[in-house]
């Protein structure tokens, strides 16, 4: 005796797949970065840890850069005077 499958139901489950397939976003590397906060907010961190983690949201487009509150004066220096980055939203 073996173990079979009702046609219908796997003829249900290749229908389900083909639908889910079709229904799947594509989304490119600069999509997906844009989705991402980066997030710097370890309490122990140093003004050369942040300004690395900042030249690394930069690098990858993130979408925001987390940080703690008493950094906030030192990463806006930081982001004000790097391309691309001409606005801060506080």
């Amino acid at each position: 005796m073996g173990c079979r499958l009702d046609p219908s139901y796997t003829s249900a489950i290749r229908v389900f797949r083909e639908s889910e397939n079709e229904s799947r976003v594509n989304y490119s590397y600069p999509d997906l970065a844009k989705m991402i906060d980066h997030s710097l907010l370890v309490p122990t961190m140093t003004i050369r840890e942040l300004e690395q983690g900042i030249d690394l949201a930069i690098a990858y487009d993130v979408a925001s850069v987390c940080i703690m509150p008493y950094y906030l004066k030192r990463c806006s220096e930081t982001l004000l005077g790097k391309a691309g980055w001409n606005s801060m939203s506080w």
